[in-house]
């Protein structure tokens, strides 16, 4: 009659037990490392689309605002320099000397937000402009009329050609604002369907070990 090793033969050694414990403890590892890399995958994200944000609002939707300034500080100076030429009204002085004040200062704050010192037809534009209004702006305050008058009918079409480019720099980044936003939002979604695979890749891949827990709990 053969003789049983207790120690070899006993199904409830605890060869069985400890592979079943190993299977638990790789189920709660998989569990907290797809946890883990899950939320280091939102947090990436947020911080990624937060920095595209405050890019958004410190230097695009400035330069937006920027640009739209500008084209009413035109438009402003051309109304102010016509009626200054017609009632021959030196109170207009003031007010039109802060129009090209204000222009000055928004296109120093606008030329490093858009990277414009390096498109030098423009450069020449707001040159030619501001060194024309500024002629006109002396003669119209030494009441040299005629002379004004003449400055102000060659300083229309410098004017008018500033408005269009300022325009179309307008539309551009109107337009690329509104491809940011989309990108920006296309992210976020992007970023929420990969963070819930992380979790439910976790959690599949943990169930075998779950399973073996709750089955040796039944027995």
């Amino acid at each position: 009659m053969a003789h049983s090793s207790p120690e070899g033969r006993n199904p409830t050694g605890s060869a069985p037990a400890f592979t079943l414990v190993k299977k638990i403890i790789a189920g709660y590892l998989l569990i907290v490392l797809f946890s883990l890399i899950s939320i280091g995958y939102a947090l990436t994200s947020l911080h990624r689309q937060t920095t595209q944000s405050e890019q958004l609002v410190a230097v695009d939707f400035k330069a937006l605002t920027l640009l739209r300034s500008l084209r009413q500080t035109l438009l402003a100076q051309e109304n102010l320099t016509r009626q200054y030429v017609i009632l021959k009204d030196q109170t207009f002085s003031e007010l039109l000397n802060r129009r090209h004040q204000e222009f000055d200062q928004q296109w120093l704050e606008l030329v490093p937000l858009l990277d414009l010192a390096e498109d030098q037809n423009l450069q020449q534009q707001v040159h030619s402009y501001q060194t024309e209004a500024e002629r006109c702006q002396q003669l119209l305050s030494a009441a040299r009329w005629q002379e004004a008058e003449a400055c102000a009918q060659k300083c229309d079409p410098l004017r008018k050609q500033l408005q269009e480019e300022v325009s179309a720099l307008f539309t551009r980044q109107d337009e690329g604002i509104n491809r940011q936003l989309s990108r920006l939002t296309a992210n976020s979604r992007q970023a929420y369907k990969i963070t819930w695979l992380l979790v439910a890749l976790g959690i599949i891949f943990s169930a075998p070990a779950v399973s073996a827990l709750v089955f040796s709990i039944s027995r």
